[in-house]
């Protein structure tokens, strides 16, 4: 009996598998069939440039066509080959918005598989937007790259890509996103020691944020994580002068936890009390708790301790 229920169960889910995989490959095959039109079209001759913008025209409707079908395909690196190609074609025409979207569109396509090649896509892109000012689509690309290279653990092209894309959202207006690709910086610099950096990024940050209603009440956040970057930067003077600075910023600064908390680590870190940290982050994180990146600052602010441990202790 549970051979037979077995068989029908397998009989079942077949099905779906198998047309999914046999849709995949008519899908590619369709592809192909579209692939060899434009390749097909590009050679036509035409004589003294009459029929010429007819065959780009054709080539790039049917490379097009064969780009959607590798996509239904799974055939990520076809797809982009012949969205790029597609874009060539409507850039011969001159047709630069019909271009970029089909470079584009490779870019997407190679992201599947092909980091190197998405990036060569994507800044092909970006420079025709940038071209035509339109900043906003250029910086999603730029930021598209950024994460890429994030993902592949570039961290210095995911920085310089980031401040690129800033750039780019401000350009066109776009300061929250910009923002956005700031902090994204902040994190980044801070995993690689830069400290500093990641602080005045984060009290920049702080100081935008009060210009804003909407967004002044996120400031002390901003100014506690510069604070604890640098007493993660062993720099205990500068946090101190900071500190006081940042209840000048944001009026509210000196009555919140985060400065209350900041105050009691300074007092601990200068009487070398390895203790009264440990136990100041504890009373902290039972009410806030702290996310993995404060405790990584913590735990290397707690080196300014003598006999405070190594970045892998415990912070208690």
């Amino acid at each position: 009996m549970t051979t037979y229920a077995l068989d029908d169960y397998c009989r079942a889910c077949a099905p779906p598998l198998f047309k999914k995989q046999m849709a995949a490959a008519a899908a590619a095959t369709k592809g192909d069939a579209f692939k060899a039109e434009g390749d097909a079209a590009l050679k036509r001759s035409t004589i003294f440039g009459f029929g010429k913008s007819q065959k780009y025209e054709d080539a790039a409707d049917a490379y097009t066509k064969a780009g959607n079908q590798y996509k239904l395909g799974n055939r990520w690196q076809s797809a982009g080959e012949c969205f790029m190609k597609a874009g060539e074609c409507h850039k011969t025409l001159g047709s630069e918005t019909d271009a970029v979207g089909s470079i584009a569109e490779a870019g997407n396509c190679y992201k599947k598989l092909n980091p190197v090649e998405a990036i060569v896509a994507f800044q092909a892109a970006i420079d025709i937007y940038n071209a035509g000012g339109r900043f906003g689509r250029s910086a999603a690309l730029m930021k598209e790259i950024a994460e890429i290279y994030e993902a592949d653990g570039n961290v210095a092209g995911a920085i310089e890509s980031f401040e690129n894309a800033a750039t780019l959202f401000a350009n066109d207006n776009k300061k929250s996103v910009a923002q956005q690709c700031h902090l994204k910086i902040a994190a980044l610099a801070s995993g690689k020691d830069d400290f500093i950096k990641a602080a005045e990024i984060f009290e920049q940050v702080g100081r935008e944020s009060m210009e804003s209603n909407l967004s002044k009440y996120s400031a002390k956040n901003y100014l506690f994580q510069a604070l604890l970057c640098f007493l993660a930067a062993q720099d205990t003077v500068t946090a101190k002068n900071k500190k006081e600075d940042y209840k000048n910023i944001d009026y509210t600064f000196a009555g919140q936890r985060e400065c209350t908390f900041i105050e009691k680590l300074l007092g601990v870190i200068e009487a070398n009390d390895a203790e009264g940290f440990a136990q100041a982050c504890a009373d902290f994180d039972r009410i806030t708790p702290l996310d993995p990146w404060k405790t990584s600052m913590l735990l290397k602010a707690k080196k300014n301790i003598a006999g405070g441990g190594n970045e892998e202790s415990d912070l208690c």
